[in-house]
């Protein structure tokens, strides 16, 4: 081989090893943004569930020696919202997180946006959240945005006072919500927790009515509240629910009087609902059709394509069509999939995102 072409050769080959290399070092490289956090996190969801928790607690930490170097700055808000926004017990790095956003972010109006996911899944650290945004906010023309969310995430805490007081289950809640809080809500006066919510809703929706949340005007989002403390928590029998299937047939919860009902909240376009239909079909076909129904609710527009999913994966419940949200709306179930199961008497006995525990509920109450 002549010269020239054993240069080539070995250009080729220094080029192949610096990409290796490069790739090697990207891969091991430390994360330093909320995008390499999560890219980080999906790299590490394969692994078991040791290995996964064990590396995400050092993710964690890592992230928040990244936000301390720069508390103020965007990137490090992000990697705030990042850590705020998982899921599970809360750690002493969330705890850190909160405080660092109190200290920094209170102003921000990324930060105020992230109150309304904060406000649905309470934790240890979003009472002091809401505490100091709202004293941070108050003269601010957003404060509305603080006031909303703040009643949402009163409104998530009376939810769980009543699934506590019911069901004496404090140790599920615990590790999120930590000693202190869950203590309060076991003692809480339901009747006066819900009546302060009332009236805070209610000044709500005339104050800021005509303002927009999340797809929804104020009034509608604060009106929907009302209505789910009203009728829809734990203990509470409901109004009738009534809707149109696909086909154009009235389907109502007057229809089925004496059965356990389960509404399942769903969307075709919701990976979560779909990824759950083959265990809810195969769960509720061996329940007594005589005394129990699942009622499906869908938040789908196009009836064509809702038309589609219910052939391609044999649906055989009662559909109703909501095309409009209305009715997703009014049951405030904000985040799909969501379900309630009503008993006999169509009293509300579960209410939430987890499919297991609405089956098992369901099972429980045709037993009985």
């Amino acid at each position: 081989m002549s010269e020239r072409g054993v240069r080539r050769i070995s250009i080729c080959v220094v080029l192949w090893l610096f990409q290796v290399f490069s790739a090697l070092a990207q891969d091991f490289a430390e994360p330093r943004t909320a995008s390499d956090f999560r890219a980080a996190q999906q790299h590490f969801k394969g692994s078991s569930h040791a290995d996964y928790e064990r590396q995400f607690q050092v993710f964690l930490q890592q992230a928040i020696v990244a936000v301390e170097v720069a508390p103020e700055a965007r990137q490090s808000e992000e990697i705030l919202h990042w850590i705020l926004k998982q899921p599970g017990k809360s750690t002493p790095q969330s705890e850190s997180a909160a405080q660092l956003l109190i200290s920094h972010h209170t102003n921000s109006a990324r930060s105020l946006r992230a109150l309304l996911t904060f406000a649905q899944r309470p934790a240890k650290w979003t009472p002091a959240i809401f505490e100091a945004f709202s004293k941070a906010n108050k003269t601010s023309k957003d404060f509305w945005i603080v006031e909303a969310t703040n009643a949402l995430h009163a409104k998530s805490l009376l939810e769980i006072a009543d699934d506590i007081q019911a069901a004496n289950n404090r140790h599920e809640y615990e590790p999120r919500l930590g000693n202190e809080l869950v203590s309060r809500l076991a003692k809480a006066d339901l009747d006066e927790l819900e009546s302060s919510l009332v009236q805070s809703l209610s000044s709500i929706s005339k104050k800021y009515g005509r303002k927009r949340m999340g797809g929804l005007t104020v009034r509608e989002f604060a009106d929907g509240m009302l209505f789910s403390v009203k009728h829809l928590r734990l203990g509470k029998e409901v109004y009738d629910l009534k809707g149109e299937s696909p086909d154009g047939n009235e389907i109502s919860l007057s229809h089925h009087e004496g059965k356990v009902v389960m509404l399942d909240f769903w969307a075709t376009w919701c990976a979560p609902c779909i990824g759950v239909l083959p265990e809810l079909k195969e769960s509720t076909s061996q329940y007594d059709p005589v005394r129990f129904v699942l009622i499906g609710v869908s938040a789908d527009r196009d009836v064509k394509q809702l038309q589609s999913a219910m052939t391609r994966h044999e649906i055989t419940w009662p559909i109703i069509h909501d095309k409009n949200s209305t009715l997703q709306t009014k049951w405030q179930a904000l985040s799909l999939p969501y379900y309630y199961v009503l008993d006999a008497n169509h009293v509300v006995c579960y209410r939430g995102n987890d499919h297991r525990l609405a089956l098992n509920t369901a099972q429980r109450l045709l037993r009985e």
